[in-house]
């Protein structure tokens, strides 16, 4: 992962930087550098260095296992199509009852928030084969240290992200823009409106994570899905009573609302797991 990273600004500085693609060069640089890792990934799969072979009687078509894989897998294509979903969403609402500074307010604090995501979803995402692996095993008093650790992180950064976002908002801002001030303006109530209800977030995506280790597919699938489904009120009611400052609480208002049932599956997977 660090070795494609590394090629891709590379070759961002090649292609965009010396040969003037622009654009173009940018998704020519992300191919070539996810190109380059998975040939690498190939042949270490082949090396000697590698104790799983692949081999080729192996690949196969099998019903039972697709549909397994697909239904498991549906959580983390709702989760990834989610980000989109919202953003083509919020902002479709910001031009129509706003105007463009509130658009790129909304850009600005997705850029912000999205360094909190990352931190959440590489916590969840290195959760789960710990879980998946000690519930395979019976081993559920680690199954809850897991989830202890997990949760206090994730839930716990974000509270730090939400006190530090709204303590220095105008230096966050700062570093996008610091020659506007209606988009400052903008930017900082889009903060404060928007990114309260972070560690809620964190919770509901590390729980369908969660849900998705134990094989629960159905749950994670509710939970990825239904972030996206229960937004949609909220963003007809919303921006009608409270306009701009309404388009901004679509998401937190919402978050609160389906970490209700998040947070009573968790409770119940615990007692499950305590009983055990």
């Amino acid at each position: 992962m660090v070795l494609g990273a590394l090629a891709n600004i590379a070759l961002d500085y090649l292609f965009i930087v010396q040969w003037n693609w622009d654009l173009k060069g940018a998704a020519y640089a992300t191919l070539a550098a996810q190109a380059l890792v998975f040939t690498l990934a190939l042949a270490y799969f082949g090396s000697a260095r590698s104790q799983l072979k692949l081999v080729n009687r192996e690949f196969r078509f099998t019903p039972r296992y697709f549909y397994r894989i697909a239904n498991l897998g549906l959580s983390s294509f709702f989760t990834t199509l989610y980000t989109a979903f919202i953003t083509v969403i919020h902002n479709y609402l910001f031009l129509k009852f706003g105007s463009v500074t509130e658009t790129g307010a909304y850009a600005i604090v997705l850029y912000i928030s999205v360094v909190y995501y990352f931190i959440a979803e590489g916590f969840a995402n290195g959760m789960q084969p710990l879980i998946s692996y000690n519930y395979g095993a019976k081993r559920y008093d680690n199954v809850l240290k897991v989830l202890r650790l997990g949760f206090s992180i994730i839930i716990g950064s974000g509270i730090v992200c939400v006190v530090l976002l709204n303590s220095f908002s105008e230096l966050s801002v700062a570093v996008f823009n610091n020659n506007d001030p209606a988009l400052l303006d903008a930017t900082v109530l889009g903060i404060r409106l928007h990114l309260w209800a972070m560690p809620l977030d964190g919770l509901i995506f590390t729980g369908a994570v969660v849900f998705q280790s134990l094989n629960q597919a159905s749950r994670a699938n509710v939970i990825s899905v239904g972030n996206m489904l229960i937004q949609l009120p909220f963003m007809l009611l919303l921006p009608l009573m409270w306009g701009i400052s309404g388009i901004w609480l679509v998401m937190p208002v919402s978050t609160v609302v389906l970490s209700v049932l998040v947070g009573y599956w968790l409770i119940k997977l615990r007692q499950q797991l305590r009983s055990n």
